[in-house]
This record gives structure tokens, C-alpha cells and sequence, in this order.
């Protein structure tokens, strides 16, 4: 309950100081900013035999998260946001036990200095290369970023793991976790944009999982065509980077090309792709059964069984200015793994936006899936899920 009625006057102090700043100016009249942004959800989903053989899953959850962000003379600026009430409706086993966890959570917390076309930015941040590759993860980062028009190129230092304790005195002997890194977001012309990352983690432990890293995404447009690409490696040795994690003795690789286009109030998408040797796909890329994203997933990453070649057809179809229904058809052919050889899913959804900022959003899928093992097929899943989304 403490925590509760901290975040609330935390909250309520925000609301004061955002007053105070918007009304305060320097000697030059340059107003400070202080802005509340956030969102809100609430969900439902049930899912009935699952691929894993968990027979159901029935499920009510609900989250807040706001988030403040402090911009003062000059460009400076901090951000923090809170995530509350993030858990399943489980009374007080869960969403009513006050713990950290569920009721009260940052989970951004981080500040940013500009010096001309330079920015330092150090804390507890989002960092995100591309959906397919490393998506709205989370790391304690130092950041030195150049921006130029259409250039950002980055170089970075994250501390994954600072080791302590009774056997391992930090100062003593490193025993850390670290990965350096640069990235580069490149505008090429009016329609392509390229991402590009190499990083090596250095493990400091006595496990030496320490490797390189690299990717190379693009975006843009050929005419009416959208095309997406993109390409990662991860060294052998146990290496991770995201949801990857390299085979002990081989490099993990994945890549994926997805080709777009409009036709009227329809829209079209096919897309392509492999994993190999531990790659997986980021959770938020993918569908309703096939990623994690949606509630109703029984695969979370593609890649997840084994090396995968994998194919998708997306339809989306504009009923109206607030209705949008999109219908996914996706194919993964798994090797070297007999209890799940492939899956098939054919789901489905419709969005409605209520008014400016709110959407209720309802959902079906099936995942139909084979295994090597004689008589012992998985069985077909079915999902369900209901969302009521708001933004502010």
C-alpha cells in the first residue's frame, strides 16, 4: 500500500510541477517543459489446446504506464516511466499483492544531454535496432549519439551483468558482463532508410561467452512496392543478443524480406525469412499464434524450436475510417526437431477505434502443427483474445 500511495503522490507532484514549469520562464522568456504522455489497457484471451499440451489458459489482465520527461533550457532533458497494476486478474495473488512486479515498476529511467550535433545519453533505456532483429528491450546504457541530417550513429557501452558477492569481489577481479557497440540509422535518398549494428559482448566471467554481433536492416519504397530486409549474425559460443543466444558451436543467423503494397482500401503483405544455428526472431516481430506480441501466442519467437524457414501472407482491409480488419496466413518448416516438425497458423483480427486515442481490438487464431513422432501430433490450438486500448 506504501508504494501505492507513493506513486500517487509522486504523480500528483508531477501534475504541480508541470504547472509551475509551463508558467515559469528564464530571463530570455524560453519556457522549461514538463509533459505526461501514457497508456492504458485492459484484456481478455482464452486459448484451448495448446501445441505444448497445456489444455487451457483463460485469462483477464490490465496495465497503466506513464511516463514524465523534464526538458530544460538548452535541450537537456529526463525521462522515467512507470508501469502500475501490470498483472493478471488473479485477486491477491497477483494484481492486489502490492508487489513490485505488478503494482509499481520503472521501467525507463534515463536523462539526455545535447552539446551541437552530439547527445549523451546514459540510464535505464528502450534500446531497439529493428522488430526482426532486437525491438523495445531494455538495458543500462551509455549512449554518445551524432545527428546530422538524415545520419544517427551511435556508440554505446551496456552493463549486462555487474557481478558481487562473498566469492566475487567486484573490484577485485572484473567478473562483469559488457557489450560495446556502434549503430548507424542512415536516410538514403527520399525513400530507403538503412540499419546497420556491430557490437561485440565481452564476458568477463569465467565462462567467457564473449562474441560478435552484427546486422544490416533496410527500408523503403520501389515504386508501389514496400520492401523490408534484414540480416543478423551472432557469434558461436553461447553468445546473446536479445532473444538470441548462438549455439555453443556454431554462429547464429537469420534474416527475413518482406515485399507491400496498397490497392485501394486494401493492403497486402508476403514475407519470407530463416533462422539458423540459435537465431530467433524478436518477439515482436510476428502474428497472433506465430510471436509473441499478442496474447494468445504458443510459439513466442520464431525460431524457437530449431532452424526454421519460415513464410507468411498478411491481408488487411480498411472496412472504414475507424474499422480495420487483418487476416495473417503463416507456415514454419522446423528442422532437427521431431517433436515439432512444423505449424501452420490462420488467425485473424478487427480494430475499432472508438475515438482519438482508443481502440477496442478482438482476435481469433488457429495453429495447427506435426511432429516426427508416430500417433503423437500436437494438437490444433485455438485463441481468443479481447483488448480495450487507450492513449494519452
Amino acid at each position: 500500500m506504501k508504494k501505492i500511495i507513493a506513486a500517487a503522490v509522486g504523480l500528483a507532484l508531477v501534475g504541480t510541477m508541470a504547472v509551475t514549469a509551463t508558467a515559469a520562464e528564464d530571463e530570455e522568456g524560453v519556457r522549461p517543459q514538463l509533459t505526461l504522455k501514457g497508456d492504458a489497457r485492459i484484456r481478455m484471451g482464452l486459448n484451448r489446446d495448446s501445441i505444448f499440451g497445456a489444455e487451457t489458459n483463460d485469462f483477464l489482465d490490465s496495465r497503466v504506464r506513464v511516463q514524465a520527461k523534464y526538458k530544460a533550457k538548452g535541450g537537456a532533458y529526463a525521462i522515467v516511466r512507470m508501469r502500475m497494476g501490470d498483472g493478471q486478474w488473479d485477486g491477491t495473488a497477483n494484481t492486489g499483492n502490492y508487489g513490485e512486479a505488478t503494482n509499481f515498476k520503472i521501467d525507463k529511467a534515463y536523462l539526455g544531454l545535447p552539446i551541437g550535433p552530439v547527445e549523451i545519453v546514459g540510464g535505464y533505456m528502450p534500446v531497439s535496432v529493428t522488430t526482426f532483429t532486437f525491438f523495445d528491450q531494455r538495458a543500462d546504457r551509455l549512449s554518445v549519439n551524432y545527428k546530422n541530417e538524415g545520419t544517427t550513429l551511435s556508440a554505446f557501452y551496456d552493463k549486462n551483468q555487474e557481478r558481487t558477492g562473498s566469492y566475487i569481489v567486484d573490484y577485485i577481479d572484473d567478473e562483469d558482463q559488457n557489450t560495446y557497440g556502434l549503430q548507424l540509422d542512415q536516410k538514403l535518398g527520399a525513400d530507403w532508410n538503412l540499419t546497420a549494428l556491430a557490437a561485440y559482448a565481452d564476458d568477463e566471467t569465467n565462462a567467457d561467452i564473449s562474441g560478435f554481433i552484427g546486422s544490416i536492416s533496410g527500408v523503403g519504397t520501389a515504386g508501389p512496392v514496400g520492401i523490408e530486409a534484414d540480416f543478423m549474425y551472432v557469434e558461436e559460443g553461447g553468445v546473446t543478443w536479445g532473444d538470441t543466444t548462438s549455439n555453443m558451436d556454431d554462429d547464429a543467423f537469420g534474416g527475413g524480406l518482406s515485399v507491400s503494397t496498397d490497392m485501394g482500401a486494401i493492403a497486402l503483405k508476403g514475407t519470407v525469412g530463416f533462422t539458423d544455428g540459435g537465431f530467433k526472431v524478436d518477439q515482436d516481430y510476428g502474428y497472433i499464434m506465430i510471436g509473441g506480441f499478442e496474447p494468445i501466442n504458443n510459439i513466442t519467437n520464431i525460431g524457437n524450436g530449431g532452424d526454421t524457414i519460415f513464410g507468411a501472407v498478411t491481408a488487411g482491409f480498411k472496412v472504414s475510417d475507424n474499422t480495420t480488419l487483418t487476416g495473417y496466413v503463416v507456415y514454419l518448416d522446423i528442422d532437427d526437431n521431431p517433436a515439432l516438425e512444423s505449424a501452420l497458423e490462420v488467425s485473424g483480427k478487427v480494430t475499432y477505434v472508438v475515438s482519438e486515442g482508443a481502440s477496442l481490438t478482438a482476435g481469433l487464431g488457429l495453429l495447427d502443427a506435426s511432429s516426427g513422432y508416430p500417433y503423437d501430433d500436437p494438437d490444433t490450438a485455438f485463441g481468443a483474445f479481447g483488448s480495450m486500448d487507450i492513449e494519452f
